[in-house]
């Protein structure tokens, strides 16, 4: 369960913009608030995630930056140039006679924001900095090291008008306007829905990072909607740490639907944007401290000294929040210009600042004198106490933002295949540790919260209502809001494919439930609609359909409960390498998993079918010999919110 609070204590729910209005309540929880009120007896509620409603108050005016002496030494001992103007002028002509805009031109300018959900507002500034125009001419001529350039070193303030595009530009693909389109329908149907309380459920995995920047009120719960339309698109995506963040600082310059289609553009490429496993963000801090290691080797040293150890192990504990250190603790203005060169630059950049950040951290506190009380801490103190300082430096910093990226950019030599090598180096290494962790933290949640449905289990004549409230609790949480409806029963209905396909082609979810003649319960959550089995098109490219939500289940012979088995991919760091054959049909057979042998293979007509091990969904044989004959058959409605 998740609240959402905003910088002034008032919780608000996922409501449309138009009837929103502001509450009168101090908390308040956004997830089926409405079951919970109905059930005054409940007195156990699920674990909150707090949300950082943050603001973006700053010492720091937008691309000035703050004039040190710590400044000056850092930019001497890298030997950076002169800080430069904090422009790069056009190499566009300009006529002389160009008209001015007028006082009360420039006023109505000013009191423009960006969009409806930030207080980010248009300012007329300088001409001198670098046109939309000229970035879009080298990235049509795809000169990319003209781009990296162009964007490191004009420094943009956060309310130029540049901004209302420069990040769609950058993340302008073939994609684009059909990811917007999807968006808006997704929308659509979850406003449709009535479902005003839910949350996206990666956001309560350990190590999001989770700040909105300062976002209005109705700019958080549009962020929410946006999270969740991303979850339901990309089911197979369950971890990306910084992305709630990066959607906010989206939502301040653009709206949702070229936010959404942003986000799938950085999201199709993988690793190369954003990490997208629990063992890939692990990893990374130990990539981190071997960038360290290799680049600022005096850094590593003195970690080594104020730790007390040489354990890789501890030194990159060190490293463990650097997401955080950029995504949470960076001041608005600092981040609007990491996120610049992030887009065209990728993770790569994200690794320049925690390194930069750090340098920063050891010209400030490298020579300063440990206490007497350091030497009595542990290891585990010393590396939350170094954390802590670099937190800091994060929060106030004090070099400018070009400075910094000045810093970052110094790096020399940083190569993309090293970045790969490193991290790819210790994902092996520490692939089973996670993913054990990942079960021992699952298993333990499991214990600790008990299942509950929001609304009454369906009837079957095939499983009890515990096995049918058990189902229920697997399938996909924005379906656990509606009981589903029986669409198709053998017994009513005949063993026909042609009937069962009439009665069961519109349902965009099903549950499939089999009981054969030795007793034996079996059956599938399907999460596409089996009338893709017509689209000609995409059969051409595959014959598989469905999403990495489909599971297989069987009943347990003793407990009589169902045992459910979810696709490979979601507890894979590599999802897009594991098999994907959930579905397939024709007119006279249909097929659930596949992949080394089909986990319910059912052919002819619905009397006889076979099952064995399926790859897809890590499934044994469902039922014993293989073969079965079908003494029962229902398929079942499963009704989304979106």
């Amino acid at each position: 369960m998740v609240s959402i609070e905003n910088r002034n204590n008032v919780v608000f729910d996922l409501d449309t913009d138009s009837n929103y209005k502001k509450p009168s309540v101090i908390s308040h929880d956004l997830i089926v608030r409405e079951a919970y009120e109905e059930d005054d007896t409940s007195t156990e509620m699920p674990a909150a995630v707090s949300f950082v409603r943050g603001s973006r108050d700053s010492a720091y005016q937008a691309g000035i930056g703050l004039t040190s002496r710590l400044s000056t030494v850092i930019r001497r001992s890298l030997r950076l140039p002169p800080k430069r103007d904090s422009t790069v002028r056009q190499r566009t002509s300009e006529s002389p006679t160009e008209k001015k805009p007028s006082p009360l031109q420039i006023v109505e300018e000013e009191k423009q924001t960006f969009t409806k959900y930030t207080d980010v507002k248009r300012e007329p500034c300088p001409d001198q900095y670098g046109a939309l125009k000229e970035l879009q001419t080298l990235l049509r001529l795809n000169r990319h090291n003209h781009v990296k350039k162009f964007i490191r070193y004009n420094n943009w303030p956060v309310s130029h008008e540049i901004r209302a595009e420069l990040w769609r530009v950058l993340c302008n693909n073939k994609d684009l306007e059909t990811n917007k389109r999807l968006y808006v329908q997704q929308l659509d149907d979850l406003m449709k829905s009535g479902v005003k309380t839910f949350h996206p459920a990666f956001l309560s995995a350990d190590g999001i990072v989770i700040h909105d920047h300062g976002l209005k009120q109705h700019g958080a719960v549009a962020l929410q909607r946006l999270l969740i339309i991303i979850e339901c698109v990309r089911p197979e995506i369950r971890y990306v740490p910084i992305l709630y963040p990066l959607c906010a600082m989206f939502l301040h310059y653009m709206n949702p639907e070229d936010t959404f289609a942003c986000m799938m553009r950085l999201l199709s490429q993988g690793h190369s944007f954003l990490l997208q496993s629990e063992v890939a963000m692990f990893a990374s801090r130990f990539t981190i401290l071997g960038l360290v290691k290799k680049h600022k080797r005096s850094i590593y040293n003195l970690l080594k000294r104020r730790l007390g150890t040489d354990d890789e192990r501890k030194l990159a504990e060190v490293f463990a929040d650097w997401a955080a250190w950029i995504f949470r603790h960076l001041p608005f203005e600092y981040l609007v210009r990491v996120v610049d060169c992030f887009l065209v630059e990728g993770h790569k950049m994200l690794l320049r600042i925690t390194v930069a950040l750090v340098y920063v951290w050891y010209k400030e506190k490298g020579k300063e004198t440990p206490s007497s009380k350091w030497n009595s801490k542990s290891i585990e103190e010393r590396t939350t106490e170094i954390c802590t300082q670099v937190t800091q430096i994060a929060q106030n910093c004090p070099i400018s933002v070009q400075t910094l990226l000045d810093v970052a950019c110094a790096i020399r030599n940083l190569k993309f295949s090293t970045v790969e090598r490193l991290q790819r180096q210790y994902e092996e290494k520490f692939r089973d540790e996670v993913s054990k962790r990942r079960a021992e933290r699952e298993d333990s949640r499991r214990t600790r919260m008990p299942k509950r449905l929001y609304t009454a289990a369906f009837e079957s004549v095939i499983i009890d209502s515990e096995s049918a409230s058990e189902l229920m609790c697997a399938l996909p949480s924005r379906f656990q809001l509606e009981t589903p409806t029986l669409m198709f029963r053998l017994s009513e209905h005949g063993a026909s494919f042609t009937q069962l396909w009439s009665l069961i082609d519109e349902a965009e979810q099903s549950l499939m439930i089999i009981r054969a003649t030795n007793g034996r319960v079996f059956g599938a959550y399907c999460s596409a609609s089996w009338l893709e089995r017509r689209d000609l098109r995409e059969r051409t490219k595959t014959r598989y359909f469905g999403t990495g939500e489909s599971f297989v289940f069987m009943i347990d012979a003793q407990l009589q409960l169902p045992i459910v088995y979810a696709w490979v991919g979601k507890n894979s760091d590599r999802p897009d390498n594991c098999p994907q054959m959930f579905m397939t049909a024709g007119d006279k057979f249909l097929i659930i998993g596949s992949g080394g042998g089909d986990a319910i293979a059912i052919r002819d007509e619905l009397s006889h079918g076979l099952s064995y091990p399926c790859e897809t969904f890590g499934s044994p044989t469902l039922v014993p010999g293989n073969e079965f004959s079908i003494n029962e058959m229902e398929v079942w409605r499963v009704i989304g919110t979106v």
